[in-house]
């Protein structure tokens, strides 16, 4: 639920760990987000049963800034 605020088009984020599903409001779109992060250096690949999930798997050592530059290339994408 943290990333609601973040950006309009996420629905609640959901995932074990730091696996997590960012769900969107299409597959089309999330296909969109996906590439529009590889063209800025991030992995981000889509799921779901509707393939409408950002699927996000971080590494368990994440720093704070890349987190932060992660949620700041979203912002700008989505």
């Amino acid at each position: 639920d943290a990333w609601r605020p973040l950006v309009a088009a996420v629905a609640p984020a959901r995932g074990r760990g730091l696996m997590l599903g960012v769900q969107l409001d299409d597959a089309g779109h999330a296909l969109r987000v996906s590439r529009a992060l590889l063209e800025r250096g991030w992995l981000v690949l889509t799921g779901g049963v509707g393939g409408d999930c950002l699927t996000l798997s971080p590494p368990v050592t994440i720093s704070e800034a890349l987190l932060t530059a992660f949620v700041g290339a979203l912002r700008e994408v989505v």
